[in-house]
Parts: structure tokens; C-alpha cells; sequence
């Protein structure tokens, strides 16, 4: 088989897997299509693990050891936690090969906004679950999606990639586009994490010429940055310890951020650190109202990650996300550095910046596995395919 035949068909299986992932993902409770597509989301893993393994060809010993490694991490806590969102990402970011990001992320947004107008039309019609909340008087609508947060994410998400590929000049449509994002958010669902992100990525690039230079090139700044990660993981846990010494402090904290601290520490009291983690017992607000049990949930991503997924998890993913700041850094793509920064800061009260459906932006670590550059010769195969879509 040729090489040419080989990317073909790598191509080729990534989209299609995605296109299912994506939309199992948002039409889960359209009702008479996510039955259906969650039929077909299944095989879908196995599929992206056959991709995987055809794009092992030329990679490095030490690069498979590392990845025997990861896979033995991941096969563990998923067999613990119950949950596929590692294993996906893995096997999507092992997967990603030969495919110009620029390209994939047109692409997604191609089929994002589309999918939240159909979905939000069924919500509309009725032919969709129903998740209504209620915060301060405010009404909070889920859109078709399992809550309103949720509906906030893919909304982040459309306007995050939008701002990427319009990064080197902003003009008028694209402030109008990041106020059009922030308005169906704060209208239909009030999510303020999802505004926040946004609020400070557009900040940062309308003011990218004195920016870049007086931050990026700042070496306390790119501390911060690549160590992110850690910095917010320890801050999650520092609040958590300041909460039962109930520090009048963060119990006003507590209270703005929707109790979010209190639960973590509740959550956090009741299973405990391990290696590996635990099969958290946790129910949505969406399953409350069609079970009557008592909803339970952990948004702030950090303690989510140690507690479901352990401690050798909460390591291998500081190592993962320093690698990928470094590297981004390093070829000057200050706005993917600054979206990661800003979803990071963001998962101190959501968790959707590991789910590859949120934030496609995970998959550039595929450019440090395979040591490809970020503009990759794209075959006539992909070209033609990414087109047509």
C-alpha cells in the first residue's frame, strides 16, 4: 500500500469518526436521533484505535514506550473511573495525523454552528429533553443539550475557533461576532464561565500588538502559563482546605460560584486520593428530574480529574499540558497558548476543556508526538474532502 493510500485513508476514518463523535455528542437527547447515534458512537473507539495503530509506522521507541506507558494509565482508570473521556482524547490526539489544523478547525466550526441550530429548533419544537434552571430569579434554558451550561460550551467553543482563524487582523464583524456568542449565552443559559473565557481571549487579542510583547516575552508570565495547570490544581485544593477551616472568605466565593467549592469539598471528603481514582457515584441535574434523586456533581476540573482519574493522572496531565505550552511558545502560536490559558482558568468551574468536542485545541499535542510542523502538506484526497465540507 502506498503512502499516499495510507494518509487517505487516516484522514478519511479521523473525520468520519469525529463527525460521529460530535454528533452522538449533540443530538444525545434529541429524541428518536441520539438513541441511534449513540448505537453507532461505540464502535467508533475502536475505529480511532485502528487509526492509531496505522499512524505508529515511523514513530520513535522512546515516543511508544512513553504511549505503552500512557495506555496502561488509561486503560486503568477507565476501567475505574467508567468514564471514556480519557481514552478518547488519547486515542483522537494519537489519530490526528496529517491533517493541517488550520484546515480541521474550519472544519469543526462548519459543523458546530449548524448542529446548535438544529438542536436548539428541536428544543424549541419540543423534541428534545427539557432542563430548565433557575438562578436568581433568572431563567436558564438547556437548549436541547443536557443543561444550560452545556449549550454555553458549544457556544464558547464556535466563538473560541472563530476568533482563531480571524487572529491576525480583528475587524468590526468579528467583535460583532464575539458579542452575537456572549449575548446567546447571557440570554438563553447566563453561564458566566463560558463569558469569562471569552471576555479575556478577546481582550487579549484586540490588544495583541502591546500584549505579545510585554507578556509573552515575560518570563514570570510564561512560568504561569506553562504551569497553568498545576497553578489552578493547587489553588482548587488550597480552597478546599480553606473551606473547612471556613474561612468567611471563600464561603462569599462559595455562594457566587454556585456552591461549586462546597460540593468539591464534600465530594473530595467522601472518596479520597488514590492513585487511580474512583467511579464517582455523580447524578446531572438533567438525571435528577427524570430519576428524583438528589443532584450531585463536580464541575472544578482539577479535583474531577484526582478524584475520578487519580493522582498518576493529575501528573500525567501537568506533564502533558507544560509540554504543550512549551511547545507553543515556542513556534509563537500566542493564541492557542492564550485559549488553553484561558480555558484552564475556566476549569476552576467547568470541565469541558478535556473533552475534545469542547475544545479541539487539545488535538495540536498531536504536532508534539509526531514532531510534525503545524502546516503540514495536505493530500488531494483531504484537500477535496475538507472542501466539499
Amino acid at each position: 500500500m502506498s503512502s499516499t493510500k495510507k494518509i487517505k485513508i487516516n484522514v478519511l476514518l479521523f473525520y468520519f469518526c469525529y463527525i460521529v463523535i460530535l454528533a452522538a455528542t449533540m443530538f444525545r437527547y434529541v429524541t428518536g436521533i441520539g438513541d441511534f447515534l449513540q448505537k453507532i458512537y461505540q464502535p467508533i473507539i475502536y475505529v480511532l484505535l485502528l487509526v492509531g495503530i496505522m499512524n505508529m509506522e515511523k514513530i520513535t521507541k522512546k515516543k511508544i514506550l512513553v504511549l505503552f506507558l500512557l495506555a496502561f494509565l488509561v486503560m486503568i482508570t477507565k476501567y475505574i473511573s467508567g468514564t471514556n473521556t480519557i481514552l478518547l482524547l488519547c486515542l483522537s490526539i494519537i489519530a490526528f495525523k496529517d491533517i493541517d489544523f488550520d484546515k480541521f478547525v474550519k472544519f469543526d466550526i462548519r459543523l458546530k454552528i449548524p448542529f446548535t441550530i438544529i438542536v436548539s429548533i428541536f428544543y424549541f419544537l419540543g423534541l428534545t429533553a427539557v432542563n430548565i434552571h433557575y438562578r436568581d430569579g433568572i431563567i436558564r434554558h438547556s437548549m436541547g443539550f443536557s443543561n444550560p451550561n452545556v449549550f454555553s460550551n458549544y457556544i464558547l467553543a464556535i466563538v473560541v475557533e472563530y476568533l482563531y482563524l480571524h487572529r491576525k487582523k480583528l475587524k468590526l464583524r468579528d467583535i460583532l461576532m464575539i458579542l452575537i456568542g456572549i449575548f446567546f449565552i447571557d440570554f438563553y443559559a447566563d453561564s458566566r464561565t463560558q463569558i469569562m473565557c471569552i471576555a479575556l481571549l478577546s481582550a487579549m487579542l484586540l490588544t495583541r500588538q502591546y500584549v505579545y510583547k510585554t507578556l509573552f516575552e515575560n518570563k514570570i508570565f510564561k512560568f504561569i502559563v506553562r504551569n497553568s495547570f498545576l497553578i489552578m490544581f493547587v489553588l482548587s485544593l488550597s480552597l478546599i482546605q480553606l473551606y473547612k477551616a471556613e474561612n468567611e472568605h471563600i464561603n462569599s466565593i462559595n455562594s457566587f460560584v454556585s456552591e461549586r467549592i462546597s460540593t468539591s469539598t464534600a465530594i473530595y471528603d467522601q472518596y479520597g486520593i488514590n492513585l487511580f481514582g474512583h467511579k464517582l457515584e455523580l447524578v446531572t441535574s438533567l438525571e435528577s428530574k427524570l430519576t428524583g434523586k438528589k443532584a450531585i456533581a463536580l464541575d472544578n476540573l482539577y479535583i474531577y480529574i484526582l478524584l475520578s482519574y487519580g493522582v498518576l493522572s493529575v501528573l500525567a496531565f501537568y506533564i502533558f499540558t507544560y509540554k504543550y505550552m512549551k511547545y507553543v511558545f515556542k513556534r509563537k502560536e500566542y493564541v492557542i497558548g492564550v485559549i488553553m490559558f484561558s480555558f484552564f482558568i475556566g476549569g476552576m468551574m467547568e470541565r469541558f476543556c478535556i473533552e475534545i468536542v469542547y475544545n479541539i485545541f487539545l488535538l495540536y499535542f498531536s504536532y508534539i508526538l509526531y514532531g510534525n510542523k503545524k502546516s503540514i502538506t495536505t493530500t488531494e484526497s483531504q484537500e477535496k474532502l475538507e472542501a466539499a465540507i
